[in-house]
């Protein structure tokens, strides 16, 4: 698993550095070709910033982000190939104006448009105790990798940087990722909805990963065919979603599954409500590709590998 998300994250940065490099030219800056990306979720950011201010027809805000981009790049280090832990940041009251918070607000926290009008990836500074959140997640990473290493190797090979955040007057997130910023997820700890366990924690990394090793995949090859205007009824949402994200739940969903099983068989107190509540979610997003999902060969392939896994961790 691990060795396919390498390649899946050469082919992305690849294909980002030739996109990187042409627009250089247009720019006229000068691009260095011994440089890489290096799995940096900024320079992701940054280029797909520029990318949208040359839709806007704004060549001065894209002139910025592409050199930002540029700016991010780094020599070739093998030390990448190597899972190591999250970096963990805090926005608070006092950087929240910074660098990172605001290419974060520019990728996840657009008011004003349809999808983003009841607030739901807004954020704004995180005002908790932050040293008590970051023992926590270093404690659901010690637990993790006692449970599955598996799961472990496979939420540091896809997420460099975890940021903690808060809600908003308007809502917020609760964790999200995007391959716009790929290799950074947010999180907000402690929602009125739900506190920051350490269970709880495990289940939003993996659940970050998940997406993000699927967006890997999206980058080469197409998993659904169903036209996006076509909304189904989500078990778990309030409102109905397209294919590809019911899609995405499903993967998701399955891999929480099946860690949460590891988990179950060491301590069934703690791990029982994470395993039934991700079952019962899994089987319902299932049954509706099973019936509505127009997938594509590797769509499809992925969609029976998770069952198989499912299915096996469950016997």
């Amino acid at each position: 698993m691990i060795t396919v998300i390498e390649k899946n994250k050469a082919f992305f940065e690849d294909e980002v550095l030739s996109s990187l490099k042409y627009l250089s030219e247009n720019f006229n800056i000068a691009f260095n070709d011994e440089l890489k990306i290096n799995y940096n979720w900024k320079v992701f950011a940054n280029y797909f910033l520029c990318v949208d201010a040359i839709k806007e027809q704004n060549q001065k805000n894209a002139e910025n982000f592409l050199k930002s981009a540029l700016d991010h790049l780094s020599v070739h280090n093998p030390n990448t190939l190597v899972p190591s832990r999250p970096e963990i940041l805090v926005i608070t009251n006092a950087n929240i104006s910074e660098y990172i918070s605001k290419t974060l607000k520019d990728i996840y926290d657009k008011p004003d448009n349809d999808i983003n009008d009841d607030g739901v990836y807004a954020f704004g500074p995180f005002t908790g105790n932050s040293e008590e959140e970051i023992v926590k997640i270093h404690q659901s990473l010690d637990l993790m990798k006692s449970v599955s290493p598996y799961y472990y190797d496979f939420v540091n090979s896809l997420i460099k940087h975890i940021v903690l955040v808060g809600q908003t007057e308007r809502g917020g997130i609760k964790s999200g990722s995007t391959l716009k910023a790929l290799g950074c997820i947010i999180i907000s700890p402690n929602t009125k909805e739900e506190i920051s366990s350490i269970n709880q924690y495990i289940e939003d990394l993996v659940h970050e990963a998940s997406h993000s090793k699927l967006f890997l995949e999206q980058t080469k090859d197409q998993l659904v065919n169903n036209p996006i205007e076509n909304l189904y009824t989500a078990p778990f949402r309030k409102d109905k979603r397209p294919m590809s994200g019911i899609y995405h739940a499903n993967y998701v969903l399955g891999n929480i599954v099946s860690y949460f099983r590891q988990a179950v068989k060491a301590d069934p107190n703690s791990n029982e409500k994470f395993l039934e509540r991700a079952l019962t979610r899994y089987n319902e997003t299932y049954n509706i590709i099973e019936q509505y999902g127009d997938l594509t060969e590797r769509g499809y392939a992925i969609f029976k590998e998770m069952k198989e896994r499912v299915d096996q961790c469950l016997n």
